[in-house]
């Protein structure tokens, strides 16, 4: 038995049920493809009722902004899509994390932010969009999140402070 072919069957399966699974060190081409996926189950004629994303990431692309941008669209269009931490959420991941409609974490989750650390315009552009983006998905300002990006040090916090922040609504 080929265990990866089996594996992509199960993964895919769990897709066509509403969940997403985002293991750690998701690369540019997982990037495109979630958000494939993501637009994928928007579009059917008969979406699930709630797509559920299981995150459990560390790192992050630029391209993980597509599939951030497939969760908003969805979200728009009424489907709901929780987002359940399983493990850390940091950097892109906290980005997927805060664009859900429902956000849990266990109580070990570690959470991170950071800047982009670029004094280049288009990525100072970038970064206040992602500052935007923080301050419209949490209850904490757009004030608080850019003085955390202007440090170039990575913000890290626990499943009690992402609570406090706004940044999950359970845990």
């Amino acid at each position: 038995m080929n265990w990866e072919t089996c594996e992509e069957g199960v993964w895919l399966r769990e897709v066509e049920d509403g969940r997403i699974w985002l293991p750690n060190g998701l690369s540019h081409e997982a990037g495109y493809t979630i958000a494939a996926v993501m637009r994928r189950l928007r579009n059917r004629d008969n979406p699930p009722p709630v797509v559920i994303v299981y995150l459990a990431t560390e790192t992050g692309l630029p391209s993980h902004w597509d599939f951030v941008a497939e969760i908003v669209r969805a979200r728009r269009e009424g489907l709901e899509v929780n987002i359940h931490a399983c493990y850390n959420a940091i950097s892109a991941g906290l980005n997927i994390l805060v664009a859900g409609s429902f956000r849990v974490a266990h109580d070990n989750t570690k959470f991170g932010f950071h800047g982009v650390g670029s004094p280049k315009a288009s990525i100072v552009a970038m970064d206040e969009m992602r500052i935007q983006h923080y301050a419209s998905c949490t209850t904490t300002d757009s004030a608080f999140w850019r003085e955390k990006s202007k440090t170039g040090e990575l913000f890290e916090f626990d499943a009690e402070e992402a609570l406090e922040l706004g940044v999950i609504d359970e845990i």
